[in-house]
């Protein structure tokens, strides 16, 4: 809704304004398409936002056609078993965005990890959530924010 999208632009412009600081946009699970959206409708986001971070991202988060010029990491763990968050809707945001990215874009294939309950999407204890991979779901977020943040 334009109330979110709003909501999203007014927090990046606060903690750009009083922090100084590179401000990232990431969007887990059901937050990918929230995030598909706001760089769909803000077609200037780059001015004010330094880089965007799709994580295990919902297959409908690859919509929209707008040239960005952001770097775009898509991280995703190859087995992820969530009914609506399947590894190649990661593959699928990828090209997407290497034909309408000007910037960096990259997907970073998380596997292993364990053990799991049987939800595979709710909680923590699953492969959606990167299990057992924290460390290196983390440090593949910190080391991309590094190499390409303003």
């Amino acid at each position: 809704s334009a109330d979110y999208q709003e909501k999203i632009r007014s927090s990046i412009l606060y903690l750009k304004k009083n922090y100084n600081k590179p401000v990232w946009l990431i969007g887990h699970s059901a937050g990918g398409p929230g995030v598909a959206g706001f760089l769909q409708k803000n077609i200037k986001s780059e001015d004010y936002l330094s880089g965007v971070i799709f994580s295990g991202a919902n297959l409908r988060s690859h919509s929209g056609n707008q040239k960005k010029n952001l770097p775009i990491l898509i991280i995703h763990h190859k087995d992820d078993r969530c009914i609506s968050n399947h590894y190649y809707g990661a593959q699928m945001k990828l090209d997407k965005y290497l034909k309408t990215n000007k910037s960096v874009t990259k997907l970073v294939t998380i596997e292993g990890g364990g053990p799991f309950t049987a939800n595979p999407c709710w909680g923590r204890d699953n492969r959606h959530s990167f299990k057992g991979k924290e460390k290196e779901y983390g440090l593949a977020v910190l080391n991309f924010i590094k190499e390409n943040s303003k």
